[in-house]
């Protein structure tokens, strides 16, 4: 049976998320959350994928907010800095400093949260 990082047209980068690991069935994952996915790829020129707990460690420093998130991916985008991203249902929603609202990328009823941090290597990319 096919996985979900199979439908989209970046597999290497969604392989190893817990989304991209989940078996396809009919109806799911919807169009538009594959669609949503790309666009995000695309739209913040994402280049790789990244462990989850690089995030995790910056989000503890800053403030306990991890327990406010759900669904949690990493990446990395062309600048080298850390993408990281969550989804959770509204009702459960309470807002995180400096994360932005961008179109779901895990379902239609979850609010998917973005913010990029800076890096060394990003530091070192814009000298």
């Amino acid at each position: 049976m096919a996985q979900n990082y199979e439908l989209t047209k970046y597999h290497k980068i969604f392989k190893n998320t817990s989304w991209g690991t989940f078996e396809t069935y009919v109806g799911y994952p919807l169009p538009e959350i594959v669609s949503n996915r790309n666009a995000f790829i695309q739209t913040h020129n994402i280049v790789a994928q990244k462990n989850p707990h690089s995030a995790f460690y910056r989000i503890m420093r800053e403030g306990n907010y991890t327990q406010l998130m759900d669904h949690c991916e990493s990446y990395e985008d062309d600048k080298g800095r850390l993408v990281h991203v969550y989804s959770k249902h509204p009702n459960g929603l309470v807002p995180v400093p400096f994360y932005e609202r961008i179109p779901p990328i895990y379902a239609l009823d979850q609010h998917t949260m973005i913010r990029k941090y800076e890096t060394a290597k990003s530091k070192r990319l814009a000298k």
